[in-house]
């Protein structure tokens, strides 16, 4: 992975989530999250598991992969772009519960959560390499798919707030 490409796309990644949320007031009918999510829940939601994956790219287990990355970006794109209508079911630790503020202050979180990410690995407190981790759907992946997921599993929501977004013009 060349990670200032990386870099890049994650900062495009960001910026579209909060070009595309932080104007949506009046969209926020407040929900059960066995209906589906609003604007915020959703960003909550998104907040919750990239807290979790920069916990578990701290702490990969002791496994190795023979390449960098196994599904890369691409085919998790696939994956997300392929099945953006059906429900997935999220785990219970990234359920919105409405205790991680305001939908500014989480879109704030998620900016400096992706800066400190960043930062963190470029001093080497993250490294990307062969390690592996447990994730729930794909298996063991690598560092660097991890690192995809982060973009993915937004582009996935992204193209959900589009959708709910659409409704209300």
């Amino acid at each position: 992975m060349d990670f200032q490409v990386y870099k890049n796309l994650l900062a495009e990644n960001t910026n579209k989530l909060i070009l595309l949320t932080s104007n949506t007031s009046g969209f926020e009918k407040n929900q059960n999250v066995d209906e589906g999510w609003n604007v915020t829940q959703i960003l909550e939601h998104c907040l919750i598991l990239e807290g979790m994956v920069h916990k578990i790219l701290l702490k990969a287990n002791g496994k190795f992969s023979e390449t960098p990355e196994i599904f890369g970006l691409e085919k998790q794109r696939k994956y997300a772009a392929t099945a953006p209508l059906k429900k997935v079911k999220s785990p219970e630790f990234a359920l919105p519960d409405g205790s991680h503020g305001t939908k500014e202050e989480i879109l704030q979180k998620i900016k400096f959560n992706r800066e400190n990410l960043v930062s963190a690995i470029e001093r080497g407190d993250i490294l990307i390499d062969l390690r592996t981790a447990l994730h729930p759907f794909f298996g063991e992946i690598t560092m660097s798919d991890w690192l995809h997921l982060l973009i993915s599993h937004t582009e996935r929501h992204i193209i959900q707030l589009e959708e709910i977004l659409s409704e209300y013009k």
